[in-house]
Order: C-alpha cells, then sequence, then structure tokens
C-alpha cells in the first residue's frame, strides 16, 4: 500500500521510501507488530554476510583496481567521519560513542542493526540514524545526478 502511493505522488524510490514511511508511522504510534526470534536474526545475519561475500569474485578484485581503490579510500574517509562525529555528538548527549558509530557508519540498514543487536547497543537509535541517511540519499540522489549532469555532461557517457 505505501508503495503505491508513494509511486502516485511521484515520490523517488517509491518502493522503498513508501513501506519505509508506513513502518515510521506505525513505529512511531507504538504499534509494534512482532518481534524477531533470535535465531532468525542469527540466520538473517549469516545469509547477509553469505551474500556479501558472494557478489565479489577474485577476477573482480584484478579487473577494477583503480575502482578498488576509491572505494578504500571513500570507506576510509567515511569510517574517520563516523568515528569523528560519534565522538563529538557522543560528547554533547547521553548516547554512547559506539551506539553513534554504528549509527552513522555507512553500511545497510540491516547490516547496522543487526550489528548492533549483537553488540547490545542502542538497536532503535542505530535504526533511526540508518534509516534517516537511507532516505536522505534516496531523496537526494536523483536531484543531484541531474545537477551534475548539467554541469558535467560527459557523465552521461
Amino acid at each position: 500500500g505505501g508503495a503505491l502511493l508513494a509511486q502516485r505522488f511521484q515520490i523517488p524510490n517509491a518502493w522503498v521510501l513508501g513501506p519505509m514511511a508506513v513502518t515510521i508511522l506505525l513505529t512511531s504510534q507504538e504499534m509494534a507488530l512482532s518481534a524477531m526470534p533470535s535465531f532468525l536474526i542469527n540466520g538473517a545475519q549469516l545469509m547477509i554476510g553469505w551474500s556479501l561475500g558472494d557478489r565479489y569474485r577474485p577476477d573482480f578484485f584484478k579487473t577494477a583496481p583503480r575502482f578498488m581503490m576509491f572505494i578504500l579510500v571513500y570507506t576510509l574517509i567515511a569510517i574517520t567521519l563516523a568515528i569523528g562525529v560519534g565522538a563529538i555528538l557522543s560528547r554533547l548527549s547521553d548516547i554512547s560513542v559506539p551506539t553513534l558509530i554504528l549509527g552513522l557508519a555507512p553500511g545497510g540498514v540491516a547490516e547496522m542493526c543487526l550489528t548492533a543487536k549483537v553488540l547490545q547497543l542502542g538497536v532503535p537509535l542505530v535504526t533511526a540514524f540508518q534509516v534517516f541517511r537511507l532516505a536522505c540519499v534516496l531523496l537526494v540522489s536523483g536531484p543531484l545526478y541531474r545537477i551534475l549532469l548539467r554541469h558535467f555532461p560527459a557523465l552521461a557517457a
């Protein structure tokens, strides 16, 4: 339902943002629909790791060294920023540094939330940070790409 409504209003990435908005609305009204058993959470974490590992074959790393270097530098910068901003926010709040770092860390919502649960950190806060980050990326990516194309037409090639 949420995806169709979001698509009708031409919201970008309607099939992600629509259900996300419905879930946020239900959760904000304290309508928790279920809790996951721990064996499902452990199995989900295993499957996420397996699927991530399966995507990258040894030949990929040999054929894309420049791309891999860019990803390495980007990841190191993103992690450094997450640590720095997490430390600063922790001093300004009563939230632990590890929870804030995980909330700000680059990665998927599911991976960060499962990691927060395993490490017994603030799962709701990590989830909120990660969902907010994802929503921002989904809403800003399209317009930002169009602006970049106007200034750098070679990007379309």
